[in-house]
This record gives C-alpha cells, structure tokens and sequence, in this order.
C-alpha cells in the first residue's frame, strides 16, 4: 500500500500490551477507529480521550447538504467508527460501555465509551477485529456466485445484535430498489447542486489530499472516467450512470436494506453500528461489499425503498455483496487531525 493517507491502513492486529494504562490503550485504538467507512469518504469525525473515556464527536466542517441535509448518513459514518472502537476495545480485554448523545448543550458529541472491566474477547470480537484493516468498499461487479442464505443470516444477525434490520430482497424487489436507485441518480445528476457537491470530493491522482474519493483511471468507485472536476459541475451523467448502478443491483448476488424501526439521531447511530458490524462480518467470510444508497438520499423515494424492504420502519442503507476483486484502500486523515483536547 502507497501513497499520501493509505498508511493508515497498515496498522495489523497485534495486541497492545497488557499492562497498557487505560487512556494510552483509548488514544491506539484510534487508528481502528478512522478505518471506517463515510460517505463519500469525509471522515466526518473527532475524537477526545478524556480520563478513561473515549468521546466521538462528529465534524460539522465535513457536512454534505445536498444529499445529507439531516446528517443522517453523517451520524451512521460516525456509527461505524464507534463501532470499530468497540471491537477493538473488546479485542484488548475490555467490554465496552457506551452513552449516545450525552450532551444536550453539545450536539456534536455523540458517544461515550468506557471500559465496564476485563473480559475474555469472543470469537465474534477476535473475527471482526481482523477484518478491520482488510475491510474495503468495492463498487466493481461482483461473480455471480449465489451468498449462502447461512450467510445472510449471519450478516442479518449482526444487524440485528445493534439494534437495526437487514432485509435481503427477492429478485422481483431487487428490480424495484434497482429502478429507484437509476431515479435517483438520474434526479441527482440532473442537479448542479449535487454535482458541485460531488465534485468537492473528488480527488484527483497526485493531490496529496487525505480525504474524498481517488479517481483512478475509469473510477470503479463512481463510474466517472478520470477528467477535471469542473467536468463533472459542468455536464449531467446521470443517464449512463444510472444505467449502470441499475445493472449493478440486479447483478448483486446479494442484495439488502438495513433499516431501524424508528428514524432520530440514536437510530442513525444504530444503523452505522449496524452497517459495520455487517461489513466486518462479510470481509470476515471473503465477500466485498458496497452501498447503493442515492434513493436513500431523495426524501421523497426513500420510503418506496422500505416498500420493496416488506420490512416496517425505516431504510437506512442498500448494501450488495458478492465475491469481487481486491481493491485498493481510500486515503485516511492523519490522528492528529481527528483527535483533540
């Protein structure tokens, strides 16, 4: 692994020592922490050691107001760095203590974890841990190689240990959430607000930025061939995008809606606890995965998404997964960006 950000990845799974004092042990873990997925890879988050606390706190300076107005899939991104915080404090020795939204005169505080004494890690906790720095968000097609219903109950179960849903959708509702994503897309193309917003956070090769999405070569991660980022304010792609995300749904060997029942901030933190304990858990079995959220991000196609779910409550996310090649990690921001005093 190479290049500006891309070291972070290679941080391993050895075990800190034992004898490690407590906030030494919150401020390592950090590294597991940022390794988290976001969208459209803001890294929306902070952290602060505070005594023998870890508080997360979200970024307001990385907000994406046109397709996340409520920060909705802000808070999941912070959910899933929470999440890998968790593992990685279980997988030293502790169980985890957390308090969501502790602070009503500080909003963006969202979590605090602590230590509840030692514990013996499961195998559960010893799995997900390894897959932390193997995890990756692969948006090439995927073999058309079936997902074991086992499997997806296993994901489905993980899902559910965080308080969210994961509904896994028959072929005919994989047509309909496919046809609402190609809407979508097209919606948003369509919109010189979304595409100035998107082209923010496309990163060129060489830039040296440690945040955004790398366009490299034909960009599997947005389908956008590699070209200046004023093309992509200027021009309406929507259509062969469209096109092809919708390919990309129905082709899934496994398509899914995480959702929770109800729809505020502590749900959003949920369903990103959710969504990386379900990533965790397919990078553990060999499968890639990635997300296909754009009528997630449209709040009038949203709840159609839960239509095609026949799940009651609310979709967060649309995840597909299959077997697909490797690919290369997304740049991280260095700690001393994201943690303060």
């Amino acid at each position: 692994m190479h290049g500006p950000g891309i070291e972070a990845w290679d941080v391993g799974t050895d075990e800190v020592a034992h004898d490690t004092p407590l906030p030494e042990l919150l401020r390592t873990l950090v590294r597991y922490a940022i390794l988290a997925p976001s969208t459209h890879n803001t890294q929306p988050w902070r952290f602060r050691v505070t005594g023998d606390a870890i508080e997360v706190w979200s970024d307001p300076g990385r907000i994406l107001p046109r397709i996340d107005p409520t920060h909705r899939q802000l808070l999941m991104s912070c959910g899933a760095a929470l999440f890998n915080l968790r593992i990685a404090l279980r997988r030293h020795g502790h169980a985890d203590d957390v308090d969501l939204l502790p602070s009503a005169t500080h909003p963006d505080l969202l979590a605090v974890l602590r230590s509840r004494g030692p514990i013996t890690p499961t195998e559960r906790d010893e799995a997900l841990f390894a897959a932390i720095p193997r995890r990756r968000t692969s948006r090439a097609a995927y073999l058309p190689r079936p997902v074991s219903a086992v499997i997806a109950d296993e994901l489905a179960h993980d899902a559910g240990a965080e308080g969210a849903w994961l509904c896994r959708l028959h072929p005919h509702d994989k047509l309909a959430v496919a046809d609402l994503v190609a809407t979508a897309d097209r919606k948003q193309f369509a919109d010189p607000a979304f595409r100035d917003e998107l082209a923010r956070w496309l990163v060129p090769r060489g830039s040296g930025r440690r945040d955004g999405i790398p366009m490299i070569k034909k960009d599997v991660m947005t389908a956008i061939p590699l070209a200046a980022t004023l093309l992509v304010r200027s021009f309406d792609r929507g259509g062969g995008i469209a096109a092809r995300e919708a390919e990309l749904a129905t082709a899934s060997p496994l398509l899914a809606v995480l959702g929770t029942d109800l729809d505020d901030p502590s749900d959003w933190l949920a369903a990103g606890q959710a969504m990386q304990a379900v990533l965790l858990r397919a990078t553990s079995v060999g499968l890639s995965a990635s997300f296909l959220n754009q009528a997630l991000e449209e709040a009038e196609i949203r709840p159609r998404v839960g239509d095609a779910a026949r799940r009651h409550g609310y979709p967060q996310l649309v995840l597909r997964f299959g077997v697909g090649p490797e690919v290369p990690p997304t740049p991280r921001r260095p700690l001393a960006e994201v943690m303060f005093e």
